[in-house]
């Protein structure tokens, strides 16, 4: 071998990373560049309607003085992307901070902000897409015209809210209902200004469950959606940092997770990822996730099946690293490193029956310019699905892994008793919807297999993907996934 040759061999991971970063966890695909031009391409959003297609949404900026909003999508997962199309009809001025939701019919709504060269005007633009047409798009927020938007959330049967702080520093908002936009909803009329809101979600019986800041300090507000009321913020943390990245995501009982940047976490000073989990009225005590001197991360938070999942930018001396910690329902905690570039940064993190995504900005080889792209990892890959809960200290239920898994027509599924008992079979997805529920009748300790052909108790093949089943005895359970395949 030359010694040019050897001295590249050498040279070519010192290249890869400085230029095009480094792929630790080889579960994740190459970065996908969504839009794929020469322009600088900021402010991503996404989502996924009810057929598995992600719907993506810009800001392409062609000068200091005009910026639009682009759209695009995907049918394969994030594989390939339709054409970018301009959805901003606007000739001139900025256009910024666009989101994307989609409702229970495929529509998609997306708002953004906009202004001509006069900050104090901007308002708020609101435009819909019903398969077919984008509308025309209307202000919503023309009596608080120069506010800043902080969160827009949809619920369970379509309402849409958009929340926004104008100059009294607290959170005000509108929802839209059955084509027709609210009155100015001001949330709370007697609290002292500079009340920020950071992220929200719903719950399915619509109850909205937010993270935001208060002085610095972190705090949960909660909306009853029955009652219409809204109860008063709750410090959850002790200090944010002075620039509060916070994110918020509820499991599939309804219970919410925060994740925030806590400052002065320990008595060394040092910044920390934190995490503190509410259920029902209780909260749990505030988790330490990672602790560096680095005050700079963007929190994203996603759970599937009590696996928590935090993607976090962090900050190195000439680059940035996207991290995710994973926390499995047996409570161990792992770390991985996903990317690390010159510049990165993850802006959204969801998921599917198959992968978990994360929509991110990456500057450019060799060039200063931002642009979107989407990373996935197979679920299977990042996530343990074995939740076991007794009623004592004796093991009511053992379950092995169905075989054959993947499997496409039937699978077999094999468990043991130690006690007799009334036993539930449920096929479930990763949202926790069901598909099958059938009871077993009574069982005596012992061994016994299930044979289940892909049938949903409507007698219907579910699609291919990423499903759960669950064993119950007695109220003891053992859930574990399975994979149907193509």
């Amino acid at each position: 071998m030359s010694f040019v040759k050897l001295i590249g061999l050498f040279a070519l991971p010192f290249i890869l990373h400085f230029y095009c970063g480094i792929v630790y966890a080889q579960v994740w695909s190459e970065p996908m560049n969504i839009t794929n031009d020469s322009y600088h391409d900021s402010s991503p959003d996404i989502c996924i309607d009810n057929n598995g297609e992600l719907h993506c949404v810009w800001v392409k900026r062609f000068n200091s003085s005009y910026r639009s909003i682009y759209y695009n999508k995907s049918i394969d997962q994030g594989l390939s992307w339709t054409s970018p199309i301009k959805i901003s009809p606007h000739l001139n001025g900025v256009a910024y901070g666009p989101t994307i939701n989609v409702d229970l019919f495929n529509n998609l709504h997306v708002i953004y902000k906009y202004d001509i060269s006069q900050p104090y005007l901007e308002n708020y633009y609101f435009i819909m897409f019903n398969g077919q047409n984008w509308s025309t798009p209307i202000t919503i927020c023309d009596e608080y015209p120069g506010a800043f938007m902080d969160e827009v959330v949809m619920d369970h049967q379509d309402r849409l809210y958009v929340f926004w702080h104008g100059f009294e520093h607290h959170p005000f908002y509108k929802y839209y209902e059955n084509g027709i936009w609210s009155e100015v909803i001001n949330i709370y009329t007697n609290f002292i200004p500079s009340l920020y809101l950071e992220a929200a979600v719903s719950d399915t019986t619509n109850n909205l469950h937010c993270i935001g800041y208060f002085n610095q300090q972190p705090v949960y507000l909660f909306y009853n959606f029955a009652n219409n009321e809204w109860n008063q913020p709750y410090v959850v943390g002790i200090q944010s940092h002075y620039n509060p990245f916070e994110d918020i995501v509820i499991d599939e009982q309804g219970s919410p997770y925060l994740t925030w940047r806590e400052q002065n976490f320990s008595a060394s000073g040092d910044n920390a990822t934190v995490l503190r989990k509410k259920t029902g009225d209780s909260w749990g005590e505030l988790e330490l996730v990672i602790e560096s001197f680095n005050g700079l991360a963007l929190q994203n938070i996603d759970v599937i099946f009590e696996n928590i999942l935090i993607v976090q930018m962090e900050e190195n001396i000439e680059s940035y690293d996207m991290m995710i910690y994973r926390k499995n329902p047996l409570n161990l905690w792992n770390s991985d490193l996903i990317y690390n570039y010159y510049r990165i940064e993850p802006w959204k993190v969801l998921h599917d029956n198959d992968y978990l995504y994360v929509l991110m900005l990456r500057q450019l080889d060799f060039e200063e310019l931002l642009d979107v792209f989407i990373t996935k990892a197979p679920l299977d890959s990042l996530t343990t699905f074995i939740k076991e809960e007794t009623s004592s200290n004796e093991v009511v239920l053992k379950m092995d892994q169905n075989f054959p898994n993947p499997f496409i027509h039937e699978t077999n599924i094999y468990f043991e008793l130690n006690l007799s008992g009334n036993v539930t079979f449920k096929i479930m997805d990763f949202s926790g919807r069901e598909f099958l529920n059938k009871d077993l009748g009574f069982k005596n300790p012992g061994k016994y297999s299930i044979h289940w052909d892909g049938y949903d108790d409507q007698k219907k093949d579910l699609s291919p993907g990423l499903y759960f089943y669950t064993i119950i005895v007695n109220g003891d359970k053992l859930t574990r996934s399975l994979i149907i395949g193509n």
